[in-house]
């Protein structure tokens, strides 16, 4: 694997670990039902959309190239 594709595959494990972690404190947040929250909420429902289009391989041809499975 090429030097860009390690470091492609190191920023997709990191990625991932960040997204899992939201997941977890966008869902606290909802149960939370604060209305001052929704915001954040929703900002982080579009960071895991941005991750999503990152690892498409369409729009990100070196993830495929550098062989590297994500999860989506």
């Amino acid at each position: 694997m090429t030097t860009k594709g390690r470091l492609i595959r190191d920023a997709v494990v990191k990625l991932e670990e960040a997204i899992a972690k939201l997941e977890v404190a966008r869902r606290k947040l909802q149960e939370a039902r604060n209305p001052r929250h929704v915001d954040l909420i929703i900002k982080i429902e579009d960071l895991r959309q941005i991750y999503e289009i990152l690892t498409d391989t369409e729009c990100t041809p070196e993830i495929e190239e550098a062989g590297i499975n994500v999860k989506n």
